[in-house]
């Protein structure tokens, strides 16, 4: 169900099912989309974004959600890195697309859907094509391949780094995965009883995941489209009554602005999952007032994103504890392990206290002098694979380079302590790092751990290298509790 100015237009499991299989027919028959090909989408939250989510990554192809907030000269670098070839658009958004489309080297194709004015690619290099048309007349059944679980499904970048955006890839297993968590108890539990109203953006780490995760339970999404201002969010949740929402602070404020001006009856939200930065204790006890439970969540694009949730635990639950929980980013779930390292990757026990270098620093006395660990020969670099902010030169049909460290390493990214000398580290006991499998006639170079680019094969699969057991050591990577990696720019 999604908002398109008027009544919510509401659209079917089956017919997702039956449209997504003729977006697949379209985008091979038509288009020429091939395996490993990155299909992008420039979208608000709408069913047919959804269609997107589900056709690109089972037909074999890799979805690639572009965020449609970054600058222009950051989503013209990114569609060339990551060498798309085809954009689906929304028509509003056009005014966005068109000045970027001669700078856009790789695309031959985009396919607008919703109103929009399509004069604005009327001397596009790119072929246009009208989404309902492709659509039309295709069959309604598709022959979905058999995909090695580790092979690309979809791409996010990051703007949270050093440099230019970095690139996250996740495999169809670490989909899966992170659905699984998602719906967890101690997670945001939702069940087909649900209606959730999805105000995180879907080019925003995969919508937190929750696109895969409802389809996975059977939970009713209500997609907001472009319509996120205070007042379109209100009359949604008075009329459809969602029973959970998510989206990040700023959201919520305004929403609460406009529900004290004006109220409503929002009763049926009762669950408000609240991620990407802290929510303000004033707000979490305004809705309590209201009868919505604000559930804090915390997680990285490279984590994706899943990484903690502030369920109280048992013992706080009803007490004047609970309250301060709830205020935390919350505990690791399941299939997320955590470690703290000191500033050259040592790993610091595991104490309530802080180390003693943090507490001299706090004071402001020198820090104990401590040895520097061994260094691990089979570790990973420590650096990213390309320089922060440089940009390395590509062809018009290069395929981009992921980051891949070593297959044993656990990998960490900094955390903001007060000292900037410890950082957490991250890795999946059922998901080993993964690198990218080339065919020998392959004009790329061969890497081992730093760096691996794009297959331009037939082959999908994606294996772990083989190397000798090391010794984790590198304090510059980040994985997330489901198998997806990127090097950590923060």
């Amino acid at each position: 169900m999604d908002r398109r100015g008027g009544e919510p237009h509401r659209r079917s499991y089956a017919e997702i099912g039956t449209r997504a299989a003729q977006l697949a027919h379209a985008l091979r028959d038509d288009l020429g989309v091939r395996d490993d090909d990155r299909v992008a989408t420039l979208m608000w939250n709408n069913a047919e974004h959804v269609e997107a989510y589900f056709a690109i990554p089972s037909m074999g192809a890799v979805l690639h959600t572009l965020n449609l907030r970054l600058p222009a000269e950051q989503l013209a670098w990114i569609v060339n890195h990551a060498a798309d070839r085809v954009i689906i658009a929304n028509g509003s958004l056009l005014p966005l697309l068109a000045p970027l489309l001669p700078h856009l080297k790789t695309v031959e194709h985009v396919v607008v859907t919703g109103p929009g004015d399509r004069s604005l690619l009327a001397d596009a290099h790119a072929q246009v094509h009208e989404y309902e048309e492709l659509l039309a007349g295709k069959p309604d059944a598709y022959e979905w391949p058999e995909l090695d679980e580790r092979s690309a499904a979809a791409m996010c970048y990051t703007s949270g780094t050093t440099g230019d955006p970095k690139g996250v890839v996740y495999s169809h297993r670490s989909i899966y995965l992170h659905s699984m968590q998602v719906n967890m108890a101690q997670s945001m539990g939702l069940t087909d009883q649900d209606t959730s109203l999805v105000v995180v953006p879907q080019f925003h780490v995969n919508a937190w995941g929750l696109p895969h995760a409802t389809f996975m339970t059977g939970v009713n999404l209500l997609m907001p489209d472009r319509f996120l201002q205070p007042a379109p969010l209100a009359e949604m949740i008075e009329t459809v009554r969602p029973t959970h929402a998510a989206a990040v602070p700023t959201i919520w404020q305004g929403l609460l602005g406009e529900l004290t001006a004006r109220p409503r009856d929002v009763s049926s939200l009762t669950q408000v999952t609240i991620g990407g930065s802290a929510c303000p204790p004033s707000l979490m006890e305004a809705f309590d007032k209201l009868g919505m439970r604000v559930c804090h969540a915390w997680g990285m694009t490279e984590t994706s994103p899943l990484g903690t949730v502030a369920r109280p635990p048992a013992h706080a639950v009803g007490t004047d504890e609970e309250f301060g929980y709830r205020l935390t980013q919350g505990r690791f779930p399941a299939g997320v392990e955590a470690r703290l390292t000191g500033p050259g990757g040592e790993r610091l026990p595991g104490t309530a206290s802080p180390p003693a270098s943090w507490r001299s620093a706090a004071r402001g006395s020198p820090a104990p002098t401590t040895t520097a660990p061994t260094a691990n020969p089979c570790a990973p670099p420590t650096s990213s694979a390309r320089t922060a902010g440089s940009r390395p030169a590509t062809s018009a049909r290069s395929p981009p380079t992921v980051s891949s460290p070593s297959p044993t390493a656990p990998r960490t990214s900094s955390s903001p302590a007060a000292s900037g000398s410890a950082r957490w580290s991250w890795r999946t006991r059922s998901c080993p790092t993964r690198t990218w499998r080339r065919r020998r006639s392959s004009p790329y170079p061969t890497t081992s751990g730093a760096s691996a680019r794009w297959p331009r094969s037939s082959s999908r699969r994606v294996r772990p290298p083989t190397s000798p057991p090391c010794a984790p050591s590198s304090p510059r990577r980040a994985t997330s509790p489901s198998g997806s990696s990127r090097s950590a720019g923060r």
